[in-house]
């Protein structure tokens, strides 16, 4: 067993390419696993070591497994200092857990998948409630009040003011279960919530070019994916089998 084992340790040496996606993201999924925020400095350095460490072994070593591994500690290695990275150029504020409702003025950036309740809509906020603007998230996703039915929902670009329940992202129900916080954290979310009316047309600052940008682009696939709709069903009528929500998941990306 022991000697099979060894035969087969040997072996994927020969395959080392292969097993470099596998170690990068195992030192992502080691970043992500740790309960406590490391910090950038000791995992940079430790990152610079093992890179070093492996060019040397590449360099004055004739045994395939011992390059193999130097090589892949030092991918490991990288995935964790580039998962750190990224977790810190994505940063932003999250709501406070009692805020409870409040008033948000901010512009519509997309409107995102819809849940069960309703139409849900990405918020790009310039206010909220009495938050100051440093403490205020970047983005937010609010679900429509009354079902907001499709349709209904203002379209990418528009400047609205809503009354909603605002929460931080929920963490897993239960340990191992999906993490929403997480996945919000990397989307830029730092709050969800429920409009408790329709949203209400009103008048900001101009937005940030790069937010102007944004939302032009979902605009867009917006109208495209109205058409496409809209085309199905004239050719095709109301019961066509799921073909529009299937070309606009396709073309757009956008589920209805």
């Amino acid at each position: 067993m022991a000697s099979a084992l060894a035969s087969e340790v040997a072996a994927q040496a020969d395959r080392l390419t292969l097993w470099v996606p596998v170690a990068f993201g195992l030192g992502a999924a080691a970043y992500l696993g740790l309960k406590v925020e490391p910090a950038l400095a000791p995992a940079a350095a430790g990152a610079a070591v093992l890179i070093a460490g492996a060019l040397a072994v590449r360099c004055f070593a004739r045994q395939r497994l011992v390059i193999a591994i130097a090589t892949l500690a030092a991918v490991c290695a990288v995935g964790f200092v580039i998962a750190k990275l990224h977790s810190d150029a994505v940063a932003a504020p999250i709501a406070p857990a009692d805020l409870g409702m409040v008033r948000v003025e901010g512009w519509v950036v997309d409107i995102a998948s819809p849940s069960e309740r309703g139409e849900r809509l990405l918020i790009a906020p310039v206010r909220i409630g009495r938050l100051a603007p440093d403490d205020t998230p970047t983005r937010i996703r609010v679900v429509l009040a009354d079902g907001g039915g499709p349709g209904e929902a203002p379209p990418p670009g528009t400047p609205i003011s809503i009354m909603a329940l605002i929460d931080p992202p929920p963490g897993p129900a239960v340990p191992g279960a999906y993490d929403f916080a997480r996945d919000a954290w990397f989307e830029g979310i730092g709050a969800v919530g429920m409009a408790l009316r329709p949203p209400l047309y009103a008048f900001l600052p101009r937005p940030p070019p790069a937010l102007r940008l944004e939302m032009a682009v979902d605009a867009f696939r917006w109208k495209v994916a109205g058409k496409l709709v809209a085309d199905i069903a004239a050719v095709m009528g109301k019961d066509d089998g799921g073909a529009a929500g299937l070309a606009e998941a396709v073309t757009t990306s956008h589920q209805g």
